[in-house]
C-alpha cells in the first residue's frame, strides 16, 4: 500500500513539473507577443519609430559633432608634426603650451607648480633641474597671508561695486528711456 502511495506521489510530482513547464512556456510566448506588440504600440516607449528616430539622431550627431577627444588629439598631432619638421624651433612653442596647460590644470586646493628640467637639446645637459613649488607655502608667512586676504577683500569690493554700478545704469536706462 505504501508503494502505491509513493507511485501516486511521483505521478503527481511529474504532473506538477509538466504543468509548471507549460506555464513557463506560455509565459515566454505571451512575453514575446507582448514585446512584439510594444514595438507597434505608439504609446509604448519601445515603439519602433522612437527607436528609429533615436538611431537617426545619433547618426546625424556622429556626422557633424566630433568626438570628445577629437580636438586634443588634433592639436597633439599638429604639435608633433611641427616638432618633427621644425626641430628646435618648435621647442619654445612646446614649452609655452606645456606651461599654459599646467596653469590651466592647476589644483586650487593644493596649487602646486611643477617646473620641469630645462635641458640643452644638443648635449642633453640639465640647465635647470626640476622643482615643485606649493603656492600655499607663501601663506604660512603672516605678512603674505594678510596681503592675500586684503587682496580678496579688494577684489570682492570691486566686483560688488561694478555690479551695483551696472544695476544703477540699467535701472536708469529702463525708467528714463
Amino acid at each position: 500500500m505504501e508503494q502505491y502511495y509513493q507511485q501516486q506521489q511521483e505521478i503527481l510530482e511529474q504532473q506538477q513539473a509538466t504543468a509548471e513547464e507549460q506555464l513557463e512556456t506560455s509565459k515566454g510566448i505571451w512575453g514575446t507577443l507582448k514585446d512584439l506588440l510594444s514595438y507597434i504600440n505608439p504609446f509604448s516607449e519601445n515603439f519602433f519609430v522612437y527607436k528609429l528616430i533615436d538611431l537617426l539622431i545619433n547618426a546625424l550627431k556622429s556626422l557633424f559633432i566630433p568626438s570628445d577627444n577629437y580636438l586634443s588629439t588634433y592639436f597633439d598631432d599638429l604639435l608633433n608634426w611641427f616638432s618633427d619638421r621644425l626641430g628646435f624651433l618648435a621647442y619654445p612653442l612646446e614649452l609655452i603650451l606645456d606651461v599654459l596647460d599646467r596653469i590651466v590644470n592647476i589644483n586650487f586646493s593644493e596649487p602646486i607648480i611643477q617646473i620641469p628640467n630645462f635641458v640643452e637639446p644638443s648635449t642633453n645637459e640639465i640647465i635647470i633641474s626640476s622643482r615643485t613649488y606649493n603656492l600655499n607655502d607663501l601663506l604660512e608667512n603672516n605678512t603674505f597671508k594678510v596681503c592675500h586676504d586684503v587682496y580678496f577683500i579688494l577684489v570682492d569690493a570691486v566686483i560688488i561695486f561694478g555690479l551695483v554700478n551696472l544695476l544703477k545704469h540699467k535701472i536708469e536706462e529702463v525708467f528714463t528711456k
